[in-house]
């Protein structure tokens, strides 16, 4: 049996989705508050600006955090997706529990405006 060009790309092509489609499944945890606590952010004392792919970033807060991820965007491509690819909208307390009706609540991801420089060299 002779594999054509056509074949092996519907092949690739039906792999890929069947990646995807598993990749990007729900995951069930089932009735019940999954994040209880709050988070916590804790003011740094002394900021220590880091150099991260090029830009200078200056952390303000210390955070812990448990939460269900209620939805999740990937950016591939802008100045966005070089600091945070991943873009994550997250609940606790009764947004954890999936008997909630989250659903309901229409949560729209806001563009976060960040006070950021590119650094033209790392070591300046």
């Amino acid at each position: 049996m002779r594999i054509t060009w056509t074949r092996l790309i519907f092949i690739l092509l039906l792999g890929l989705g069947a990646f995807q489609h598993y990749s990007h499944r729900a995951v069930v945890h089932g009735p019940g508050v999954l994040a209880a606590a709050n988070p916590q952010q804790i003011a740094v004392k002394v900021a220590e600006p880091q150099t991260i792919h090029g830009y200078q970033i200056t952390p303000l807060a210390d955070f812990n955090i448990k939460a269900r991820v209620l939805a999740s965007t990937n950016y591939y491509l802008g100045r966005e997706a070089e600091l945070s690819p991943v873009d994550l909208a997250l609940g606790w307390g009764r947004m954890s529990d999936e008997a909630a009706e989250t659903d309901r609540y229409q949560a729209e991801q806001q563009i976060l405006l960040l006070a950021c420089r590119r650094v033209s060299d790392p070591a300046s």
